[in-house]
């Protein structure tokens, strides 16, 4: 009964697996035993390589971030909130959410309407920026780090650069190279687009830039997509948005071999 398909997906699609330190290697070594013995019929088979898939990704090391920003503007439009996890073997090991210090911020009445930006709290929790930088780059350019967000290719890597420029710090685009663009693998999975891993960055913003009127992929349509509970009113605030997105991101691994 345990290698039913129906059993073996369920199984290995809770998140309380994915997340659990009780996951018990043993059923996935008798699962390629079975598979290896020809036992396993071809649905189930297909889910065995979803869940290998779902298996290596908690052993690697991520970077989830999202910013918050005076307005839509790539070029001038300057970052006033900074919120980042740190993600190893599926476990949060660090999480944080930072105001940036700049004179003179104007948040857009549209800015502030949706992410809830107020100027006293800000003032209250407002820090030098290179300060701030000094903890979120170490883990931006760390070469074994992969970088997860929404719309990060299309917005929030021209945040980054913006921050860099006030710093007086030249532009490093270095890290792009690991991004992985949950909007991007949303549109792949909606039209059914196989992954190109030969130029996987390339792959990902022909993907941010297509274009079709009835194709959803905001974050909000993602968690009810993949029925994840949420609260709707803190959408847009950068530390809830990534740990949301973050759960988006687990269940897209499910759904493309990336």
């Amino acid at each position: 009964e345990l290698f039913r398909p129906n059993a073996i997906k369920k199984n290995f699609q809770s998140d309380t697996i994915l997340s659990s330190s009780s996951f018990k290697p043993y059923f996935l070594n008798k699962l390629i035993l079975i598979k290896q013995a020809g036992w396993l019929s071809d649905p189930v088979i297909n889910v065995f390589k979803v869940t290998t898939l779902s298996t290596g990704f908690l052993s690697k090391k991520y970077l989830v971030f999202d910013t918050e920003t005076e307005g839509l503007n790539l070029i001038r439009s300057r970052p006033w909130q900074v919120a980042w996890l740190v993600v190893e073997g599926g476990k949060i090991l660090e999480k944080h959410d930072m105001f940036l210090d700049w004179p003179n911020l104007d948040v857009s009445a549209g800015a502030a309407k949706i992410t809830g930006f107020t100027m006293e709290e800000y003032n209250k929790r407002k820090e030098s920026p290179r300060k701030v930088w000094e903890k979120f780059s170490k883990h931006l350019y760390d070469e074994d780090t992969f970088i997860v967000g929404q719309n990060l290719l299309g917005f929030d890597v021209y945040m980054v650069n913006i921050w860099r420029e006030l710093m007086k710090l030249e532009a490093d685009y270095s890290y792009v190279e690991r991004i992985i663009d949950t909007r991007a693998l949303a549109v792949a999975i909606a039209k059914d687009i196989p992954v190109d891993k030969d130029d996987f960055i390339s792959w990902q913003y022909r993907l941010i830039n297509h274009r079709e009127r009835k194709l959803k992929t905001s974050q909000a349509f993602l968690l009810k997509k993949y029925n994840i509970d949420h609260d709707p009113k803190r959408l847009h605030d950068a530390l809830y948005d990534i740990e949301m997105n973050f759960k988006v991101f687990r269940k897209q691994l499910f759904d493309l071999e990336i």
